[in-house]
């Protein structure tokens, strides 16, 4: 707990005199009037060295189902570290259920061995077509990218997308931050996920509270019980 403290506002912190070849994480936690917060996760690992300028992981990839048989993945790009080389190409891999996970020929918009053959989709592209799948079925996806330095660690992966009706249904929320009103009260306030391309707009939501390990109860949004 000695030392220096940072500035709330500055963002960014140096870390000088480690070693190279060594994993190193980080994580945070920030100071108010009250107190110290909570620390945030921890943060991906970087080894310093050559490998250090590869891709970070990208987010997770949203699922949009085409037709029965098809869906797009959608994905963004990690920032690209300070010092390293821009995004250039970019894996898709696809499974179904608990089936292994097969690429996406950027051709062909098929699955195929995840050997490494095939063609990877540009960095810019942000979408990638999959065709010949099977309806019924429960699909997810996961996405790394490359950079002249290689191949960074592969994305989270996706909230499945079964092929079919259900297909359109809103994908998961973040996580809600509660705030406390008062000694007997408090707010849970939510976000809402992005709408899938050619899905409804979202109209009603459901909120659960559980106090310890209790039973979930749903909040009435007319009483607030």
């Amino acid at each position: 707990g000695s030392g220096t403290a940072h500035r709330a506002d500055s963002r960014v912190a140096l870390v000088k005199g480690l070693a190279e070849g060594l994993s190193y994480r980080a994580q945070v936690n920030v100071k108010n009037a009250c107190g110290w917060g909570a620390f945030s996760p921890v943060s991906e690992p970087l080894t310093l060295g050559a490998a250090a300028l590869r891709p970070t992981a990208p987010a997770a990839p949203l699922l949009e189902a085409v037709d029965k048989t098809s869906l797009r993945v959608h994905f963004s790009l990690p920032p690209v570290r300070p010092g390293a080389s821009a995004n250039g190409n970019v894996t898709v891999h696809v499974k179904a259920g608990d089936g292994a996970w097969q690429a996406v020929d950027a051709t062909s918009s098929t699955l195929i061995s995840s050997n490494g053959s095939g063609t990877a989709h540009r960095a810019d592209s942000r979408v990638a077509l999959v065709k010949g799948l099977a309806e019924g079925l429960s699909y997810r996806a996961q996405v790394n990218v490359k950079n002249a330095c290689g191949w960074g660690a592969f994305s989270p992966v996706s909230e499945p997308l079964t092929l079919g009706a259900a297909a359109l249904r809103p994908t998961a929320p973040a996580a809600p931050l509660l705030e406390a009103v008062d000694k007997t009260s408090l707010r849970v306030h939510f976000t809402l996920p992005p709408v899938r391309p050619d899905a409804l707009a979202h109209g009603i939501v459901t909120v659960h509270v559980k106090a310890g390990n209790g039973a979930w109860h749903s909040v009435d949004a007319t009483s607030s019980t």
